[in-house]
């Protein structure tokens, strides 16, 4: 005699639970409208964050400012490398990142 494996049967369980509950037109409506309002606010959220960050990289006012081909997303790394490099070491670096983010990978 074996013992019974309650692990496989606690999946099947929840298995055949989720599949009713998807099958729910209603209930499979709220979710998705709940997965779409958590994604809407993970994007803002980020964006945010990246916009706070580089902020808070920048330099004083009027020292360097960051130009407008620069995304979002690498502002602060442009703003860190102008600490150190300058505005036109920086503004290389950015290039060659976004060079090398176009570039297909192989």
């Amino acid at each position: 005699m074996s013992w019974p494996n309650h692990k496989e049967d606690f999946r099947a369980r929840c298995a055949e639970a989720a599949r009713r509950l998807s099958s729910n037109p209603t209930i499979a409506a709220k979710r998705d409208a709940a997965i779409q309002k958590y994604w809407v606010e993970r994007r803002r959220t980020l964006k945010r964050a990246a916009r706070l960050a580089a902020r808070l990289a920048a330099p004083k006012p009027g020292r360097v400012k960051c130009p407008p081909w620069v995304p979002e997303d690498l502002r602060f790394e442009f703003f860190e490398r102008a600490k150190l490099y300058g505005e036109e070491g920086a503004s290389q670096h950015i290039r060659n990142l976004k060079r090398e983010m176009e570039r297909p990978y192989v």
